[in-house]
């Protein structure tokens, strides 16, 4: 009785300690989508309950970090329309420098003309210092989002070398 019970209790751990090793394996992998099924009472229970809030865990953080290079994504998105704004604003206020020039150099039209020319430079450069502010604004979200992605980042790192080392 004593052998049957030894090798029933061997058998188990053995085929617990695979089943953990197979899932440590995975993970390792990055293959955080199949659940560790082994169920038990005792302390091997307990570590595949440790590997499953592991392997959840994981997951949940990978998912921090994709939304987290999402936002990274559409705020460089939105610095590249800000860039283009920018680009054709300043083609705007050198199209309107040229006007001035012309207008100076030809003073046919007099100085009314000069007059709202000028105007026009003012109301443009106004716009390039509006979306200068608005990409430097979009450039700051980038920096946070950034940050966040490298914390997410080591968090993930650390929790992969915590499971190298249970491995």
């Amino acid at each position: 009785i004593a052998v049957g019970l030894a090798f029933f209790s061997a058998t188990h751990f053995t085929r617990g300690v695979a089943r953990l090793s197979r899932q440590a394996d995975r993970v390792s992998r990055g293959e955080l989508r199949h659940e560790l099924a082994f169920e038990s009472d005792d302390e091997l229970g307990e570590l595949a309950g440790s590997f499953r809030k592991m392997t959840s865990g994981l997951r949940a953080l990978i998912a921090e970090l994709d939304a987290s290079a999402a936002d990274v994504a559409s705020t460089a998105e939105n610095l590249a329309s800000s860039t283009q704004q920018m680009s054709a604003s300043t083609q705007e206020v050198s199209s309107a420098a040229g006007a001035i020039a012309e207008a100076a150099s030809t003073q046919t039209r007099g100085v009314s003309n000069a007059s709202e020319a000028s105007s026009r430079v003012a109301t443009r450069a106004i716009m390039v210092a509006s979306n200068a502010e608005q990409a430097s604004n979009a450039a700051d979200v980038a920096q946070r989002t950034t940050r966040r992605g490298t914390v997410a980042a080591d968090e993930a790192l650390t929790a992969m070398a915590a499971i190298a080392d249970v491995t």
